[in-house]
Order: structure tokens, then sequence, then C-alpha cells
């Protein structure tokens, strides 16, 4: 008789080390939405709802500034992995290993690749975000690109496409086990963070 897989109990999947919720298979924790592989990192997937936002507004401003206004916009937040309606919102455009996108890769994206996805499916790739585990749309898919949510900015804090998470991973995640413990406090906790990560 063939054996049956048991679905794994809730204690056998990984655990995120800053919220100690399941991980989930996705790029990000499914219990507090930060990178699984930078859980210590301030940025967040940004929320479906404030992506359908940044759609409506981009629109909104690109008609507004009757596009050519809005390239120009472009033109000086690109370098901050941002677009203009994106510069409003707090929200950024970075790869799948979490670092910010290229100037470059931001201009791809938007203007040729978001532009044939959205004449060819427009529904469908607006729709997508809905649908996948990331809050990726279709053009995201393409240039393995993830929407997120720093409020205060992409500092110094927010991972870098040079950086390797191992060795300095490991050290954040002891300093969080030590703050679980209560071995130290959360102010203790925070200021050693923010030097760890000062670092790099």
């Amino acid at each position: 008789m063939p054996k049956t897989q048991m679905p794994l109990a809730s204690a056998e999947l990984p655990t995120c080390p800053y919220c100690r919720g399941p991980r989930g298979p996705g790029l990000f924790c499914t219990t507090c939405n930060r990178f699984n592989r930078y859980p210590n990192s301030p940025i967040v997937a940004a929320s479906r709802l404030r992506r359908c936002g940044g759609y409506i507004l981009e629109l909104t401003l690109l008609l507004a500034t009757l596009g050519i206004g809005w390239l120009i916009w472009l033109a000086f937040v690109a370098p901050r992995a941002q677009t203009p309606a994106k510069s409003l919102l707090g929200i950024y455009t970075v790869g799948e290993d979490g670092a910010p996108v290229s100037a470059g890769k931001v201009w791809v994206r938007e203007i040729l690749v978001k532009s044939i996805c959205g004449a060819l499916v427009p529904l469908v790739n607006a729709l997508w975000i809905f649908i996948d585990r990331d809050r990726q749309a279709l053009h995201d898919k393409i240039v393995e690109t993830v929407i997120v949510y720093a409020p205060h900015g992409l500092d110094a804090t927010a991972p870098s496409s040079n950086s390797s998470p191992s060795v300095l991973q490991e050290e954040l995640d002891a300093l969080a086990q030590a703050r679980d413990r209560g071995a130290i406090t959360i102010y203790e906790y925070e200021a050693r963070r923010q030097r760890l990560l000062g670092r790099r």
C-alpha cells in the first residue's frame, strides 16, 4: 500500500527569524511580509492595494503631464528604483534578490516590458498581483522584479546587489535570538542591529 504524504505540521515549517511566524515558500514571509533572505531588513512587500493605487496614480500622472512631464520626472526618480507614482507612495522596484534595480532596468521595465504586457494582456497583467504569492505582475515576472514598501527609503539597511547575506544574516539571526531570550533589551537589539547593518 503506497504511503500517503502527510502535510507538515506548523512547527516543522521554516520560521522567520524576525517574527517567528511561518515563512512560506515565496520571496516574502507570509506573516510579516519581509524578504525571506533578509528578514531583518526594514523593507516589506508592497500591499496589493498599494500596488493597485500605484497603477491608478501612474496613469493619472501620465495623462496629467501629457507623458512628457512623466518622462522627465522618471529621469529624476529612476536612479532611486522608483517611478513618479512610486516616489509618492513610498514604494520601490527591487530585484528578486532584494537589491534595488538600476535606473536602466526601471526604464526597460516601465517603457518596454510593461507597455508590451499592458498592450497585449492589460487585464491579466494588472490582476496577476492578486493571484501571485509574491504580488508580482506579469511584467515583474519577465524582468524578475518585486515591489516593496519602504516609507523611509531604501537606505543603508536595505540589501545591496553586491552584499552577501550569509555571514551578516547569521549575526543578525543570533542577535534576534538573544532579543527573544531576553538576554538583551529591544533597544540594545536595535542599536546593535543598526551597527551590523551599517558595517556593509
